[in-house]
């Protein structure tokens, strides 16, 4: 490592994390803590280093997302331009910015995908083929599926049977295709799918003499049943310290104490053989209760100690009834009958890959999961195994390559990708380069099959001093408030552990706080919304509130108050670190995290729309939903079938029909057994009504569009119809048009999509979007409103991952797990592999065999770790203020559940209760409640947690007790209010206002811009412009340019082709003319002939038109050189023609009607000299006029209109040269052909 400098300012663990090198690294990083900025760093350091210097491209660098790899990129990109700042001649670094695009910084699928597309002949592949979309890739494994079960229905198997028996339902074989399917992905995550499969069968084949204790599973089972047997001793022995207890039911103590004898027993014998295990279970038994006498008792302890008590009872009864109810033998029966089912489910999953495999290579295409095994199989040597896996030549050439290879996110690795990196990279015992960043606090996607224990196995390796790897801890947080690091830290220290979150929460796994914020007290928020009604506040009519709306409901009160808007308290401040100072906040600023957002985040959208703050939500569903959308899909099902009853009426009802429901009645009377199709045809047989008249152009129009849908694709019909309709614009015209439309717009959009699957026609499309829907996918609505706009942000905890807020609002923090795939009849661990209930078909009958409670047990535990790890993601993505909030049926019951712990001394609570939590709130509240600042829980129980290290800890919380009545009248005060101001406005009377801004919004309406005079005036003026307005210049106004209220209706534009076929205007006619002196050779202009010559050349040059040649004067031009301003002109030493200026003139020159503080606003005044002579005696500025000046009766009369036209224009000409060349003008005018006279418009100067 070196050293490090004293002006860096990393910390001395992310330099080293930075500048280590020779050996695999692993860095955890907690959140926060600047993790992808060392990465960058690390990059960089490499680039520059003077020993050692690497090639940007010898460097592999794979993000999680794609979004993360260009930041990556963006990143280094702005780091190289910083040291080129410092080194701008520094080659090396130049070379990388040109390398820095086609660097190796991709995802890993990206990675793969080059991988396979360079080596595709390896693979016997199609060089061409193309990534099939989640969608199609369920369509196609479907179809592939279907057929295979065919073939095994035709074959009359009875053992085929028998299995479509014990797995499917009454109805379809759905359950056992699913069940088919989940089994092929779980094995698609293990770098040896097939060995996979075959493990899986090996647990139901056990040999007569084996004992359960040699089940690899067991052991799973045994650590489940201990920690289930140690949460029961913990409980009892609370149960026997509240009997204890002044007020306790003293009477229950001698008959609690046998039961924790027992135990007690139960638990010294749990790690013995399975039939002692089963004998000491079966042994347990609960006595009968004394009666209790006496007032001196208190109800509630004699309540608590009972529930203790009934908990622990149902808990021994659900092992006894569900774990050993069966002896051994009769377990092993089960394994050994259920055999038969899993070989054969074992053989149609191999089947059906090898299918699947070879439909794939007809049609040219791989799913993702192909990418990494494909991957593999160009990377894998031919004689690898899953106990040894070597390199092939095209890997070593890889790891040849690559300097090292950088993974960020590592803990969200799963093992195929770990097998891909390690065949890449140099074994760490002759210097490993692998460089993994991650935090395992932070794996939340298991249900991609992530693996967090690839994380834990190497921070327990690398930890050890044999070992050539090494870990790195980054804790220190740069993100969050004190506040909320200490809050994170009490919390976690209580709950995590490698039980339960898979990793301790020790000294090396928390937040240190590294943040700079000004000085402010902001506690972690605890709102818990209680629907029970209390003596102070009325249970009002909350029944039939969803959670959602409720804590919507808080939120919205909380964000109004922060911003300020509802006129009692002061705006909310954040730190502005672009600024380094606090500002207001904004909506931006405020997030809000869910679990998941499928129902809520649309719930939670809608009130706080209603309550008038701005809200983004990427929603998942509700897309099919969407009106539009499903009649739309209605109208394509009419077109592809009309007889389907609810589609046809559903677009007859719609607005491109426009029928009311009498209308609709009528037909279907016309034909009351016949389908609504067939009944419509009847109906039009029946007269000529308006109605008859509709449906007939409905029904030609349907024709065309079947006929078109054969013809074209569907994304061509989808738009024909939006065209037919007009249904497109109508929309548009709605309430949300602007969402409507983006909906209907990404209805075409997917159909197009569609047309590029290997998928075609209408039927297929709508079988498409129906599986789509069947299989929970939704495109969530289109996107109208960017998130980038000033607008709370609703979103789930999943896609907060890597981001950061100031405020952040953690909502359903009751809201329970998700454990449904447990309940499955058959369920799959990746380690434990495949677990299925021994189920009779014959009787109807199942029961859990072992495998299946030890798989069960896993998964629970594994879903509850994960849970932690999702609520730490949620509480560190907050940077100043965190909000959790949650609704509970009744707050006494809720909070009574914290009893249990609340005077332990440990700082972790025990594991039992941790691993049985089904919300969030069954970790949070009994952690808080033995803080000093749950004062509101501990009123709540009449009781106060002992003064342990965990009551005294230095983290903030404000704990609120917030009643759901309070919210719903806060609703019903607010709605009455908006219907009297709505019934005052539709009366068109005043009303009051409540907001508390109305002085604002006094001022804001009678706001008048206060710079109106330069909103109607132009910055910028040409001399053209100013010689147009001629009557203006006529009236002898010569002290301004023009006024900024004069509008240009003559500007000399050329007029359009077809009117130019009649006779050359005369602005035409003098711009022709200009032309011609432009170009004129001046030692030409002897005679009329020569003049005449030199037009026509430039006819022939297509300089001028004909037209504009027979339309010069060729006389008048002849007689000018005849004058003295000619001959001058024609021996000058030196002559400019057609010279442009451009002029910044003060305001107050062009504009005098302006105020003195516009006067310090420039005009820009652009024009073009005509001529421009130099001779011995100056210059000469001289201008062409081709104005008739027939109508005036005397030339002097002329000269003198002409005069007071183009004085302004002249001295404005001469103004410019002289402040633009610096040189003296002598002589200044302008030659008016149509008279033939020099016109002198220096001061002083005569016409002649």
């Amino acid at each position: 490592m070196r050293t490090k400098p004293k002006n860096v300012t990393w910390t001395d663990a992310q330099w080293r994390a930075i500048t280590e090198q020779g050996h695999d690294l692993l860095v955890a990083a907690a959140a926060g803590s600047g993790k992808t900025a060392v990465l960058v760093a690390r990059i960089i350091q490499k680039l520059t280093d003077p020993n050692q210097q690497v090639n940007i491209d010898d460097l592999l660098v794979v993000t999680f997302t794609k979004a993360a790899a260009s930041e990556m990129r963006e990143r280094i990109g702005k780091a190289l331009d910083q040291c080129l700042v410092a080194e701008p001649n520094h080659l090396f670094l130049r070379r990388q910015q040109g390398l820095l695009g086609k660097a190796s910084i991709m995802t890993l699928h990206a990675f793969c995908m080059s991988v396979v597309k360079h080596y595709y002949y390896f693979l016997d592949l199609d060089p061409g083929f193309r990534l099939l979309d989640e969608t199609e890739a369920q369509l196609m494994r479907e179809e592939v599926l279907e057929g295979l079960l065919e073939t095994y229905y035709a074959s009359n198997d009875p053992q085929f049977y028998q299995l479509v028996d014990r797995y499917s339902g009454d109805r379809s074989d759905d359950a056992l295709n699913q069940l088919l399917l989940r089994i092929y992905e779980f094995s698609m995550s293990h770098p040896w799918p097939e060995i996979w499969l075959d493990h899986l069968a090996e647990t139901y084949h056990v040999a007569s003499e084996t004992s359960l204790d040699q089940c690899e599973w067991l052991s799973e089972l045994k650590e489940a049943l201990a920690q289930t047997i140690n949460g029961t001793v913990h409980a009892m022995r609370e149960a026997v310290r509240l009997c204890g207890e002044p007020g306790g039911p003293s009477v229950y103590t001698e008959t609690l104490l046998e039961e924790l004898h027992a135990l007690e027993q139960l638990q010294a014998a749990a790690g013995s053989e399975w039939q002692v295990l089963r004998a000491a279970v079966l042994s347990v038994s609960f006595g009968k209760l004394k009666p209790v006498r006496g007032k001196e008792v208190l109800p509630q302890l004699k309540d608590q100690v009972k529930k203790i008590r009934d908990t622990i009872k149902a808990k021994i009864n659900d092992l006894q009834q569900q774990w050993f109810a069966r002896p051994a033998d009769e377990c092993l029966k089960d394994l050994n009958d259920m055999a038969p089912s899993v070989d054969l489910i074992i053989e149609l999953v191999k089947s059906f890959t090898r299918q699947y495999k070879k439909e794939k290579r007809r049609k040219a295409v791989l799913d993702f999961s192909d990418l990494e095994h494909e991957c593999l199989a160009v990377l894998r040597a031919k004689d690898s195994s899953p106990e040894q896996e070597r390199p092939s030549i095209v890997a070593e050439q890889f790891r040849s390559r690559f300097q090292e290879v950088m993974i960020d996110e590592y803990q969200d690795t799963n093992r195929v990708q770990e097998a891909i990196l390690q065949l890449i990279t140099k074994d760490n015992r002759t210097g490993g380069n692998l460089f993994m960043v991650g935090d395992v606090k932070q794996s939340i996607y298991g249900f991609r099959l992530a693996e967090p224990g690839l994380f834990r196995e190497k921070y327990k390796q690398f930890s050890r001093p044999d070992t050539d790897g090494q870990v790195i801890d980054l804790s220190n947080n740069f993100r969050s408030r004190q506040e909320i690091i200490d809050g994170a830290n009490f919390l976690f220290r209580q709950t995590m552990d490698e039980k339960v979150g898979g990793v301790t929460y020790d000294s090396a796994a928390e937040l240190c706080f590294s943040a700079k914020y000004p000085e402010e007290n902001r506690p972690i928020d605890l709102e818990i919304i209680n629907r029970a009604s209390t003596e102070s506040e009325p249970a009002g009519d909350t029944d039939d509130l969803d959670s959602a709306e409720l804590e919507a409901a808080a939120i919205a009160d909380r964000i109004i108050a922060m911003i300020g808007d509802d006129g009692s308290s002061p705006s909310f401040q954040v730190f502005d670190r672009t600024r380094g100072q606090m500002r207001a906040i904004q909506f931006r600023d405020i997030a809000i995290l869910l679990r998941s957002a499928s129902t809520t985040a649309a719930v939670i959208k809608e009130v706080l729309d209603q309550r008038g703050i701005p809200a983004y939500a990427e929603l998942s569903k509700g897309y099919f939903d969407a009106v539009e959308v499903s009649i739309m899909l209605s109208l394509l099902q009419v077109i592809d079938n009309p007889d389907q009853d609810i589609p046809l009426a559903a677009v007859l009802r719609s607005p491109i029909i426009g029928l009311h429901a009498d209308e609709l009645a009528a037909i279907r009377v016309a034909d009351r057994r016949s389908g609504f199709y067939q009944a419509m045809k009847s109906y039009l047989t029946e007269g000529k009504s308006k109605t008859v008249q509709r449906l007939f152009v409905f029904l030609e129009k349907l024709e065309e569009w079947r006929d078109f849908s054969k013809n074209h694709a569907v994304s061509e019909l989808i738009w024909q119809i939006y065209r037919d309709t007009g249904y497109y614009d109508y929309v548009g015209g709605l309430s949300g048009g602007t969402q409507r439309q983006a909906n209907l717009k990404a209805f075409y959009d997917r159909a197009r999509q569609y047309e590029k699957t290997t998928f075609r026609g209408l039927f297929r499309f709508l079988r498409f979007i129906e599986r789509m829907r069947a299989n929970g996918g939704d495109l969530g609505e289109a996107r109208a409103l960017s998130e980038q706009a000033d607008v709370v942000r609703i979103m789930t905890i999943h896609k907060s991952k890597g981001l950061e807020f100031p405020v952040v609002f953690v909502a359903g923090m009751n809201k329970r797990f998700n454990l449904r795939d447990t309940a499955e009849p058959a369920l799959l661990h990746k380690d434990l592999g495949f677990g299925t209930k021994w189920i009779n078909p014959e009787f109807r009958m199942s029961s859990p065999t072992l495998p299946y409670l030890a798989i069960k047990e896993r998964m629970k535990r594994d879903a509850v770790a994960e849970e932690l790890r999702i609520l730490y993601v949620a509480v560190t993505r907050a940077r100043e203020k965190l909000i959790l909030i949650g609704t509970v049926k009744d707050a006494l019951k809720q909070v009574e559940k914290c009893r249990d712990t609340l005077h332990q001394t440990d700082w972790l609570l025990p594991a039992d209760s941790r691993s049985s939590a089904s919300t969030y709130f069954d970790w949070l509240l009994p952690s808080v409640a033995r803080h000093r600042a749950a004062e509101a829980l501990h009123e709540l129980l009449e009781d106060e947690p002992s003064r342990t290290s965990v009551f005294l800890d230095q983290s903030e919380w404000r704990v609120q007790l917030i009643p759901a009545s309070g919210l719903l009248q806060s609703d019903a005060e607010k709605k009455q209010l908006n219907q009297e101001r709505l019934q005052l406005l539709k009366q068109g009377k005043s009303m009051s206002s409540h907001s508390g801004v109305q002085d604002e919004v006094a001022a804001r309406l009678a706001w008048t811009y206060p710079h109106a005079v330069a909103a109607a005036s132009m910055a910028k003026q040409t001399v053209t412009e100013i010689k147009v307005q001629q009557d203006y210049f006529s009236s002898g106004n010569d002290d301004a340019l023009l006024s900024g209220s004069e509008r240009f209706s003559a500007i000399g534009h050329d007029r359009p082709q077809f009117l130019q076929q009649s006779a050359l205007s005369a602005t035409e006619r003098g711009t022709a003319l200009h032309l011609f002196m432009q170009h004129l050779d001046l030692k030409k202009s002897d005679t009329l002939e020569q003049l005449k010559e030199q037009g026509t050349a430039l006819v022939a040059k297509e300089i001028i038109t004909e037209a504009q040649e027979q339309s010069f004067d060729y006389q008048a031009v002849r007689a000018f050189f005849d004058t003295a301003i000619g001959k001058k002109m024609r021996e000058a030493t030196k002559v400019i023609r057609e010279s442009p200026f451009s002029l910044a003139l003060p305001t107050d020159e062009v504009y005098p009607a302006w105020n003195k503080e516009a006067a310090q606003e420039t005009v820009l005044v652009q024009g073009v000299i005509d001529v421009m002579i130099e001779d011995e005696d100056g210059l000469i500025l001289l201008d062409y006029k081709t104005d008739h000046l027939g109508r005036f009766p005397t030339p002097e009369a002329a000269v003198a209109e002409l005069k007071q036209r183009y004085t302004v224009q002249i001295r404005l000409y001469q103004r410019a040269i002289e402040q633009i060349w610096k040189r003296k003008v002598m002589r200044a005018g302008l030659y008016a052909f149509d008279i033939g006279c020099f016109v002198d418009l220096t001061k002083g100067g005569t016409s002649r």
